[in-house]
């Protein structure tokens, strides 16, 4: 990203479904702007009425996924250079030949911010 590129910003938190429909910008009295329509992603050669819906919950609750991994990267960036003796990125084999907490940690942050990076389109 350049500098005079701007990183594009979601609609704003919270978001909520109705049905099959996302809304984002709550003003509080269950109202805002229309982020996703899935109706017409149903039907006879669509999916059922209940995947739908159950797709609409899972984008509503994108948002919160986001932040929820960005604030666990962060803090986790914290533990990391409070204990950097560890072996963060190396060891798949612990103790007793179970996987060591390190790696399985580092896995986990990999993954987090391969989710960040997509949610944010890079």
């Amino acid at each position: 990203m350049t500098e005079t590129q701007t990183k594009a910003q979601h609609t704003p938190r919270p978001w909520f479904s109705r049905g099959c429909v996302v809304y984002g910008n709550d003003d509080g009295k269950g109202n805002g702007d229309v982020v996703a329509d899935l109706a017409g992603t149903c039907g006879p050669n669509g999916r059922t009425p209940d995947e739908v819906e159950a797709n609409a919950c899972l984008i509503a609750a994108a948002p919160d996924l986001l932040a929820a991994c960005e604030a666990m990267t962060k803090w986790l960036a914290k533990l990391r250079n409070a204990f950097p003796c560890l072996d963060w990125e190396g060891a798949t084999k612990g103790f007793g030949g179970w996987p060591s907490v390190d790696a399985e940690t580092s896995r986990h942050l990999r993954n987090a911010r391969a989710a960040i990076a997509k949610a944010e389109s890079k």
